[in-house]
Order: structure tokens, then sequence, then C-alpha cells
């Protein structure tokens, strides 16, 4: 039984049992998503195999020889990164997982798939191509939900369902207004106009765009009245 025959095996068994794997949660506090990342250390012996092309795929990710070396895809992205994680190790791969602090719209989300080694070409939907004799390592990010008073690393929409303030009619609404929700809600609001400087609620201001920052903490672009009725919309119909 040649190595890419076993590892068809592996990775099928990987989407029957879905083993869990004790993670570390490393906080990052860096704001920035791109710094914080999932990483996947492909063994060697991925390249012993070099004859004709093989695909052997499990629920999450799929692993194709080429003549040049080796795609690994994460063929179910909206899966939990967790999942993805279970996939990768149960087929025989070295993974290590990190999870960004997020929001509760946007828990269990895999954030990117990309690599830190050199050679390795990112390719479309998940996919790196990396050639024989590669030793980098593959880097995912994924999010989990934030601590009391941590602050979000993939940010949120504030009026999604779930967040500071979500189906309360907030966006579009008069800015006073959703200041005394707000509070009423015990949320931190931090006001800011256009380009982004501090400001205040006022009646002929609306609030606008809302980026979720830490539970009970939202950032809140105020927008001019544009003379429609003062009635939100915030998508939880």
């Amino acid at each position: 039984m040649g190595y890419f025959d076993e590892l068809e095996q592996s990775l099928q068994a990987a989407a029957d049992r879905r083993a869990v794997v004790p993670v570390r949660r490393k906080l990052w506090r860096e704001l920035t998503v791109a710094a914080v990342v999932l990483a996947v250390v492909l063994s060697g012996a991925l390249f012993f195999a070099v004859g004709r092309s093989e695909h052997a795929s499990a629920s999450t990710i799929s692993v194709q020889q080429t003549d040049e070396g080796v795609v690994v895809q994460v063929i179910e992205p909206t899966f939990p990164p967790r999942e993805i994680f279970d996939d990768l190790r149960n087929a025989g791969l070295d993974a290590r997982l990190e999870l960004v602090p997020t929001g509760p719209s946007q828990v269990d989300r895999l954030v990117g798939f990309t690599t830190d080694g050199t050679g390795a070409r990112v390719l479309p939907s998940h996919a790196i191509f990396v050639p024989k004799g590669w030793d980098g390592t593959f880097v995912v990010s994924g999010t989990v939900l934030a601590e009391p008073g941590e602050r979000y690393l993939h940010p949120t929409d504030g009026y999604a369902r779930g967040e500071a303030l979500a189906c309360v009619g907030a966006r579009g609404a008069r800015s006073t207004d959703v200041a005394a929700v707000a509070s009423h809600r015990r949320v931190e609001v931090t006001w800011v106009d256009a380009e982004g400087s501090s400001a205040a609620p006022s009646p002929d201001l609306v609030a606008g765009k809302a980026v979720g920052t830490a539970l009970r903490q939202v950032r809140v672009v105020l927008e001019p009245s544009t003379g429609a009725p003062l009635v939100g919309v915030d998508g939880c119909d």
C-alpha cells in the first residue's frame, strides 16, 4: 500500500471520529489579525511518494500530490477551525491551533490559510501548493469567543445578532436614542465622525456603521440624518 493510499485511509478515518486534540489558547495583543495564526507542519513523509497523481480527502481538507509537490486545501471553510485542525492531526500531520478573540456573531470562523515558508504558493479557494522538500509551516487563523473585557482581534458588526447593539433597531436611528439604549444595556459606545475623530451624539445625527471591539463595547460612526424616518434596521428580522 502506497503512502497516499494510507493517507486516504487516515483522512477518511478523520472524518468519522473527529478526535479532540487539546489546544492551548494563546492570546495575542497586537491589533492585527494577520499576525495571529494557527500553524500546521506538513511532515516530510508527505513528499515520499512522487509517482502518479493521487488524491485523498476528508470532510474538511484535501491533500493532492502532483509531479512538483503537494496541494493542501481546506474544502470546507465554513466548518469550525477546530474540526479542520482535528482532520489534519488525524491524517498524521503535525498541527497547532491558535484562536483569536471575537464577538458572538463571529465565533468558530476560519479567518485565513497561508504559510510562513518560502517557495509555497497561495492558491484560490483556501489552497496552498508546496514544492517537494518544503519544510515550512502552514498558517491558518480561527476565532473564539472573547473573555469579558478582552479586545476583539477579529472585529464584528456591532448590530449583528448577539452583538452589543443587536435587535434594537439602532442602525440609522437617531444617535441620541441609540445612546439611551446603549446606556440601558450597559454598553460602552465610542462615537466618531466619518474621519474617525471623536464626536458626540445629537438629534440631527444618526447611528451609522458600528464595529464591535469587545463584549459590551462598540465603535459607532455618526452620520447626518437624510430626512428619512428614524426607524433603524439591524438585520434581526
